[in-house]
């Protein structure tokens, strides 16, 4: 569950730092940031999509405790890098 809300919450607060800054542009400016909105959507249906394969994987071996917490540690780091980098 944890996983879930870290996924969502950092790109909504990514988001609303973007809409913060992008207030503050010159009309011109807001014209060339609104041709990446295609780029972004696609990059938040990915990170979206992350969190349900480590609950699919966590699903799997959730006989066994120590594989559920490296998948969760793995996916955490992945996901923050992701997030990041992307």
């Amino acid at each position: 569950m944890g996983l879930i809300l870290i996924a969502w919450g950092i790109p909504a607060l990514y988001t609303l730092a973007n809409t913060f800054f992008i207030g503050r542009m010159e009309m011109e400016a807001i014209a060339i940031s609104e041709q990446y909105e295609t780029i972004g959507v696609i990059l938040e249906i990915l990170l979206e999509m992350f969190p349900l394969a480590v609950l699919a994987l966590v699903a799997r071996d959730l006989a066994r405790p120590e594989n559920v917490k490296r998948v969760m540690r793995s996916a955490l780091l992945m996901q923050l890098v992701a997030t990041v980098v992307l």
